[in-house]
């Protein structure tokens, strides 16, 4: 018997190594529902992560609108601003050219020191508001070349995202 052990291995040996996994038709099947099944997970994840991708460019292009309403309320509020301004500006001008005319506000007896001074204090909120509207116009140039920049951020963004939904049809 002890004979027989190294020729049994001897044999083996120059038989080749075992097959890993006898296959049969069942076992062919069987491989080829899972790499079908891999296939298909393969696409449904290469979806998702498409979908994801336009999630993300749909919410970058939001993200962009936003600002761009932003701006566009800073505008409409800073120009509704001087629009008012400048109606004030007007009224207190016919006021101090009235309050200005010395005969007449001697007739309807002002003091003319009192006058004087009516006359001053309406020059400097004259000025201050002057001022303000100065301000506001550079700010409202600043908001306009902000409001182009940001219609033009948002213009590429829907021109990239139609080119990527055209390129998955």
């Amino acid at each position: 018997m002890r004979k027989s052990l190294p020729v049994a291995a001897a044999v083996l040996a120059l038989a080749g190594p075992p097959p890993l996994a006898a296959q049969t038709p069942a076992t062919g099947d069987a491989l080829a529902e899972i790499a079908t099944a891999l296939t298909r997970i393969a696409e449904v994840m290469e979806k998702q992560l498409e979908s994801s991708r336009l999630d993300l460019l749909m919410r970058r292009q939001d993200f962009s609108q936003r600002r761009l309403d932003r701006v566009e309320n800073q505008l409409i509020s800073a120009s509704r601003e001087v629009a008012s301004l400048r109606q004030n500006v007007e009224r207190s001008e016919m006021e101090l050219a009235r309050v200005s005319d010395m005969e007449e506000a001697q007739r309807q007896g002002w003091d003319p020191v009192m006058l004087e001074a009516q006359i001053e204090s309406m020059e400097f909120d004259l000025e201050q508001t002057r001022r303000r509207i100065a301000e506001l116009d550079g700010k409202i140039a600043r908001l306009e070349q902000e409001k182009a920049l940001r219609e033009r951020e948002l213009e590429d963004w829907q021109a990239f995202m139609d080119r990527e939904i055209s390129g998955l049809q």
